[in-house]
């Protein structure tokens, strides 16, 4: 498969002398509708016949000829869409715009569209040029201008076009594109054909956007884009570039619709290339090992983290062996290591040269977040992985091996695929076949007896594979699966020291797919279509609780009832967002016959923990809706302590007793008054206010007059 992404820009557009919106005045917002930012996919330029002639001893000739297949998407009429509204009206048709893809691929095709605003990728706002002011998207807008605009928002709509062969505009958790759509923030399916092509076949769809605006809308232009990649199963060689960090759940299984098949991906962290397969578990790994350089900076646009992480420098070896010129290497077990091989290692067995990769100590594996995790079967909640990817498990979360927590493990449901008897985390010797004769140098699989470091001395190259598991053992150990020949154990675990190799498996999991709260990542938050909604459980302090989650219009996953945890619990790094252990103070107790507390004293000082558990007898409702309100928490207590010496305006604590994965929200972006430089759009708070309808333009606060 190959996919070329090429941008087109948009039309410049001079920005009109900027007015303001007042209610029944026919003064106007420029709406400046997207540019559509498209991606064109091809195999080679055109349809290519390569033949090949020769010639016999008996001079019978004879000749081949091969179709290579070759896709491409291109688009006809404007790329560029202009309207201009006043404050209150619609407009359900800005311009037009074909796609066009012409493909030979018998496998068919699809076309994914995602939010390319300001050149970025998931933005799916119209933003005011001057202002910056945005209007999100939204479905949430009437046929006719005089009816009420709830909010201002805009979305997109595709329908097919008649043509050599007609594709199907597909629908989401949010219906179908063919009626007003939200622009999607990841790489979504808009469109498909999925039936055998067996010559070069046309097919075209068009789009339009509708757009809706509240009379207070600040006057301004307004630009957005959406980018539009057209993918297909073909598997030849390609020069170009499939990133890592873009692909979705649907992408890749549209890249790798069968096991075995593979295809090479690039990091965007650092440009290098990893072939990817969809192994016999059904899951989508890297099939070579990870080679992410010492000191690199990582952040959440291009990793499995949520904060951003530097990986120590790279060690570096002697000149006539593989062991390290420093003895300190590798000697920790809660420090963070790399050595960079630069492939000089051998990971070939029976003198095969193969080049291993790079090695990582636990810590550097989960790119710190393994460092405060002490107990056994409980996941680190990031890594140095791709976004989207993550390490493989060794175990259910929260559950240890002998427990058998194995069963639940990436590694042991990879590992019996290939040749590995089930009932048992580990391979005896004498079982035939092997997982190092069917996932071992040679195979798809591809895994390599790459060795390992310890204490800066490199031992078992070319006769022992060891790859890190997220899965930590106690606050020394963690869990990795190792395999040789004639052995493969899937849920191993030994010291945190030890330089590992690390394969990162693609995330493909909604939070539908999770029980626990503890189980969320952000890959996982990622994949949910805005709208999803489930129940998890939190068991915390010896009391299981139950929460609503949803992903909700702000494109993040919340919590949709209150937190409960009770008074008195303490909360530990493998269960709660904090570094250390943090113990609630007993909850305070409230009067018989009202919702006030017994004890004056409580929720009395600024810099004390105070913890309310209502038991669910105060009423949240209005209109006598009997609600129950959940629990309340001082500042103190709800950020577990880390706020105490927080005390510059805009700072946010580092800690808080959501559970591990969650945190609180923001007010501002770190370190940054919220009350000037308009700070407070940078919030969590802001964000979900202005998806549901606030108008925040000017402050951050609405009255009920606006």
């Amino acid at each position: 498969m190959k996919v070329i992404q090429q941008k087109r820009s948009c039309k410049k557009f001079t920005l009109p002398k900027q007015t303001t919106i007042i209610k029944n005045t026919a003064r106007r917002a420029k709406i400046l509708l997207p540019c559509l930012s498209l991606v064109a996919i091809t195999l080679l330029s055109g349809m290519i016949l390569s033949s090949s002639l020769s010639l016999a001893e008996n001079q019978q000739l004879s000749a081949s000829v091969r179709v290579v297949e070759s896709c491409a998407m291109t688009i006809t009429g404007a790329d560029s869409h202009f309207t201009e509204l006043v404050g209150g009206m619609v407009d359900q048709n800005i311009g037009e715009s074909t796609i066009s893809v012409a493909c030979n691929d018998i496998n068919g095709y699809s076309i994914y569209a995602v939010g390319y605003g300001n050149g970025t990728e998931g933005n799916t706002n119209l933003t005011g040029t001057t202002t910056g002011e945005i209007i999100p998207t939204g479905t949430d807008i009437p046929e006719t201008s005089g009816n009420p605009v709830s909010q201002s928002q805009w979305a997109m709509r595709l329908s097919a076009v008649s043509s050599e062969f007609v594709p199907t505009i597909v629908s989401d958790s949010e219906g179908s594109f063919a009626s007003n759509h939200k622009i999607p923030s990841t790489n979504t399916k808009v469109a498909t054909f999925t039936n055998n092509i067996s010559l070069t076949g046309f097919s075209k769809i068009s789009t339009t956007y509708a757009v809706g605006v509240i009379p207070y809308q600040a006057a301004d232009t307004y630009t957005g884009q959406v980018k539009y990649t057209l993918v297909h199963p073909n598997f030849a060689d390609s020069n170009q570039k499939v990133y890592m960090q873009d692909l979705t759940p649907t992408m890749i299984a549209d890249l790798l619709p069968n096991v075995g098949n593979t295809f090479v991906a690039y990091d965007k962290r650092d440009n290098q290339s990893y072939k990817i397969a969809k192994l016999a578990d059904g899951k989508y790994w890297m099939v070579e090992n990870l080679n992410l350089a010492g000191g690199t900076t990582i952040t959440s646009a291009d990793s499995d983290v949520t904060e951003s992480y530097t990986l120590p420098a790279s060690a570096t070896k002697n000149e006539n062996d593989n062991n390290l010129t420093d003895a300190t290497q590798f000697s920790d077990d809660n420090t963070a290591y790399v050595f960079n091989s630069g492939n000089k290692t051998n990971c070939g067995a029976s003198g095969q040269n193969v080049p291993c990769g790079s090695y990582y100590s636990y810590v550097a594996a989960t790119a710190g977040t393994g460092a405060s995790i002490t107990s056994n079967g409980y996941n680190a909640s990031g890594s140095i992985c791709p976004k989207g990817w993550r390490l493989p498990t060794a175990t259910t979360e929260g559950v240890d091996r002998d427990s058998g927590g194995y069963t639940g493990g990436d590694f042991y449901n990879l590992a019996i695929q290939y040749g590995m008897t089930t009932g048992n985390y580990k391979e005896d010797p004498d079982n035939s076949p092997t997982f190092a004769s069917l996932a071992g140098p040679g195979t798809t699989p591809g895994f390599l007896r790459a060795g390992r470091y310890y204490d800066s001395t490199f031992n078992y190259g070319g006769s022992y594979g060891f790859y890190w598991s997220s899965t930590s053992a106690s606050g020394t150990y963690a869990y990795y699966m190792n395999f040789g020949s004639s052995y493969v154990d899937s849920a191993d675990n030994n010291t945190r020291r030890r330089g590992n190799s690390v394969r990162c498996l693609f995330e493909t999991r909604d939070i539908t797919d999770i029980s626990t709260m503890q189980e969320i990542s952000p890959a996982i938050a990622a994949n949910t279509p805005v709208g999803t909604s489930t129940t998890l459980t939190d068991s915390r302090g010896g009391v299981t609780k139950s929460y609503t989650i949803a992903k909700l219009a702000d494109n993040k996953v919340w919590m949709t009832s209150n937190l409960d945890l009770p008074g008195g619990t303490t909360i530990t790094s493998n269960d709660s967002d904090v570094a250390t252990n943090f113990t609630l103070p007993t909850s305070a107790e409230k009067n018989a016959d009202n919702n006030n507390l017994t004890d004056s004293t409580q929720f009395s000082n600024d810099n004390t923990a105070y913890v309310f558990n209502s038991g669910n007898n105060t009423n949240c409702g209005a209109y006598g809706q009997n609600i129950p309100c959940g629990s309340y928490y001082s500042y103190l207590a709800a950020t577990a302590g880390t706020g105490a010496n927080v005390t510059a305006d805009g700072y946010n604590a580092s800690g808080s007793i959501c559970p591990k994965g969650w945190r609180l929200p923001t007010s501002t972006t770190s370190n940054a008054s919220a009350t000037s430089n308009n700070n407070w759009k940078t919030g969590d708070f802001y964000a979900i206010a202005k998806a549901y309808g606030a108008n925040l333009e000017s402050n951050y606060s609405q009255n009920s007059s606006t």
